[in-house]
């Protein structure tokens, strides 16, 4: 399992294994953590997942 981290305070905000996207806002700081796994339209497809992570305030 990985974890999923606030990118702004690395609170611990889940634990996951297969996730596509996931949207999450912090109870320690209130920023939203967004995380996006998988293949997206323009990038070449990969053997790997690729993990796309932004913190939004």
């Amino acid at each position: 399992m990985r974890d999923f981290r606030c990118k702004n305070c690395n609170k611990l905000l889940a634990k996951y294994r297969k996730c596509e996207e996931l949207e999450i806002k912090c109870p320690r700081c209130s920023t939203k953590n967004y995380l996006q796994v998988g293949r997206k339209e323009g990038l070449p497809p990969s053997s790997s997942c690729a993990v796309a992570e932004r913190a939004v305030r």
